[in-house]
């Protein structure tokens, strides 16, 4: 026969199940009230794509220019050197004399800065130098990618 203390843990057990049970459908009824449908998440989007494009402007462009040639830089080093090593044929040596080379406009960086404080390009102290050496550093990658068939062009791509 069982005793009263069974049946109490039997009677615990149930409820407990039968909390555990509620409480999920209960979170399920939740998460499906809750949870947006597809066409307010596709307008959300549009509406974050038109901002986005709205902000477009010059300066805007320049800065995403700037941080895109410094992406690449990261992205690209290992490909470069295999570039250089097997299409151009350098030797590790050479490739390391390679990267001493284009790292001097970084030596001069001070330099750049001081031109651009004192001397507006177009009207602009900054901006104008931002652009043009986003413009520079996109140009000069694509020539690397495209174009450069020896060591010395692949030096002047780099050093841009």
């Amino acid at each position: 026969k069982p005793s009263p203390l069974d049946h109490q843990k039997k009677v615990f057990l149930l409820n407990t199940c039968a909390e555990k049970e509620a409480s999920e459908r209960e979170r399920r009824e939740i998460a499906e009230k809750e949870m947006p449908s597809a066409a307010s998440v596709a307008e959300g989007l549009k509406g974050q794509v038109q901002g986005m494009i709205e902000t477009l402007n010059p300066e805007v462009v320049a800065i995403m220019s700037v941080y895109f040639v410094q992406g690449i830089l990261g992205l690209s080093s290992l490909a470069t050197t295999f570039f250089l090593k097997d299409e151009l044929h350098l030797s590790p040596a050479q490739v390391a004399a390679l990267g001493g080379i284009t790292s001097l406009p970084w030596v001069i960086k001070p330099l750049y800065g001081f031109i651009s404080d004192t001397i507006p390009l177009f009207g602009y102290r900054r901006r104008s130098y931002l652009f043009l050496a986003g413009i520079l550093g996109s140009l000069s990658w694509l020539y690397l990618a495209l174009v450069a068939k020896t060591p010395f062009e692949a030096i002047s791509a780099r050093t841009l």
